[in-house]
């Protein structure tokens, strides 16, 4: 699949999913504190009991320093930065 076609169904999926990506964003940042929404890509999303798809994961600022993510200046700039009443930060991995 080309680069291009990824990066525009990721984007429309997750406008698609807004309300629900953000609610789930807030819900984890109750209990883990700033982070972001980690969204493996590409397969159908199957709900769980408690309606989250489980392609959806929440990695608090902690968690991404563990798995490298912390690394990133720009990142954890933005985990710092950005407004959790109107946004939320989207990260989309691979899962093979």
């Amino acid at each position: 699949m080309h680069i291009d076609n990824t990066l525009k169904q990721q984007k429309e999926y997750c406008l698609r999913h807004a309300e629900e990506i953000m609610r789930f964003a807030r819900a984890m940042r109750v209990s883990l504190g700033r982070g972001v929404v980690v969204l493996e890509w590409s397969w159908p999303p199957i709900a769980d009991s408690a309606g989250v798809p489980d392609n959806m994961s929440y990695l608090g600022r902690d968690g991404l320093a563990a798995t490298g993510f912390g690394s990133e200046k720009d990142l954890t700039e933005a985990v710092l930065t950005y407004d959790p009443a109107s946004q939320t930060l989207i990260i989309c991995v691979a899962r093979w």
